[in-house]
């Protein structure tokens, strides 16, 4: 008994150890956009001094190098995460921690294959190829004029646009799809005489991605994903009479989504 008390106080102790080198650290980098080759430096910032048994950096480009502050020259275009993995003493281990920073190289452009017009808000097309609050140093010229980085697409159509950045020109071309119809959810009966019930749902649009949750209102529900415009048939049967609400969720890409629910009785 008194040596399994000594191996949980040491496992307390290992632990508290643990829990003490919890901190604040990020990596930070000379710079995070520029144009093909670029050298940039890499350090790190923390809440607290380090004492760093090994580093490891992985700049997502197949290059690796070790020690605090690398520099590293990305010599293609694309977008970029830099891994560190840093190894930390811990009592009389050790552990690992890991933080990522990411760079775009450019000229990189992709507007995504297609947008759905959502019911209630119109798609914004932009250049996802870039992280999200980078600074873009390009020029924009849109088929609608803009010549903005991003705009807003509020009509089906065809949208493409040319980028000049780095001394070079791109061109993109994306889809924003209209929708057939809003997402249709059919009972035949809201009173039934058995405590099954059939239901039908179909998609708002063509070829997009869409997922399902179906909740059929007894604690009970199922999730689907698809891409296909077709009548979805589903049964369930109730272990109980009663009301229910069933719920109907329907997620699009680019956030769109639907909600339909629909009331019924089920009695046996």
């Amino acid at each position: 008994m008194k040596r399994f008390f000594i191996l949980f106080a040491c496992m307390c102790l290992a632990f508290s150890a643990i829990k003490a080198q919890s901190f604040d650290f990020r990596v930070v980098a000379t710079d995070t956009v520029g144009c093909a080759p670029k050298k940039i430096t890499f350090d790190v910032k923390s809440s607290e001094e380090l004492s760093v048994i090994d580093w490891f950096w992985e700049f997502g480009d197949g290059g690796t190098a070790s020690g605090p502050q690398p520099t590293h020259t990305f010599n293609h275009p694309g977008h970029y995460t830099v891994r560190l993995t840093m190894v930390l003493p811990s009592g009389s281990t050790s552990m690992k921690v890991f933080s990522y920073q990411e760079i775009d190289i450019l000229p990189i452009l992709d507007l995504g294959i297609q947008h759905p017009l959502c019911s209630n808000y119109c798609p914004v097309i932009s250049n996802t190829a870039m992280a999200e609050g980078h600074h873009d140093p390009g020029w924009y010229l849109w088929n609608t004029g803009d010549t903005t980085s991003t705009i807003q697409a509020c009509k089906p159509g065809q949208y493409s646009v040319i980028y000049n950045v780095c001394g070079q020109t791109l061109m993109d071309t994306t889809t924003v799809i209209g929708r057939v119809s809003e997402t249709q959810a059919k009972i035949s009966y809201t009173w039934l005489c058995s405590r099954q019930v059939d239901l039908n749902v179909m998609p708002a649009y063509e070829n997009v991605p869409y997922r399902l949750w179906l909740n059929w209102g007894d604690n009970t529900s199922q999730t689907i994903t698809g891409k296909d415009r077709q009548m979805m048939k589903f049964d369930h049967e109730y272990a109980e009479s009663g009301d229910y609400t069933i719920e109907v969720h329907m997620e699009y890409q680019n956030s769109c989504a639907d909600i339909v629910t629909r009331k019924i009785t089920v009695r046996q």
